[in-house]
């Protein structure tokens, strides 16, 4: 609880300007995820790990306040803690339907010795808003903010495979390199980098 605060009031004094305010398809909206948003989206990264879209382990209790201080970080600070502690770029929006969130679609940057770039870590909709083109227009609003010059990754879990998900990323320029891939149980899609270069680790 006390490390909630210190990431709050650092928000406070470095908070990166808020992310634009999309409507789309009527009376959805797109936007950047808020401290509000935390619990909203931890229960739906559970309630997809429980149905096997994402990785198992979500679903245990021990990790709730390694994911929760994940997001929360995000939603302030627009950086957030690696599984090796390093502060990474990490961004987060979520989508409301006549302003009750729906959605989320969260991108990360990837920092490791022989990588780097960014993943479309998790993306997420309630059952009843689904086949809807959200999606894809969730997906490429991010893709549009982070301008890397870096590739992009994503990953899809072969145990459970999501065809929609993978429809949505080969029409956004997504190609399978699963080619070589340590692994296993995932199916491995990038895009490469974008011609529009910035600066990363959530400097956009």
């Amino acid at each position: 609880m006390f490390r909630k605060y210190i990431v709050i009031v650092l928000g406070l004094f470095y908070r990166k300007p808020e992310l634009p305010k999309i409507r789309f398809l009527g009376d959805y909206i797109i936007e950047g995820a808020k401290l509000s948003d935390v619990d909203f989206i931890y229960n739906r990264i559970v309630e997809e790990a429980d149905a096997g879209y994402f990785n198992d382990r979500f679903s245990n209790d021990d990790l709730k306040n390694g994911i929760c201080d994940q997001i929360l970080c995000t939603t302030q600070l627009r950086k957030a803690p690696n599984n090796k502690g390093v502060q990474c770029g990490s961004v987060l929006s979520i989508v409301k339907h006549n302003n009750l969130s729906i959605g989320f679609v969260w991108c990360r940057e990837i920092s490791e010795e022989n990588d780097s770039g960014w993943e479309l870590y998790l993306t997420s909709f309630a059952p009843e808003h689904r086949g809807k083109g959200l999606g894809g227009m969730s997906v490429s609003y991010m893709l549009n903010l982070i301008h890397s010059e870096f590739d992009i990754y994503a990953r899809i879990y072969k145990n459970r495979p999501n065809k929609p998900m993978v429809q949505i990323l080969k029409s956004l320029g997504f190609k399978d390199c699963s080619a070589g891939n340590s692994y296993l149980d995932t199916t491995i899609y990038k895009k490469s980098a974008l011609k529009v270069q910035s600066p990363v680790n959530g400097s956009y």
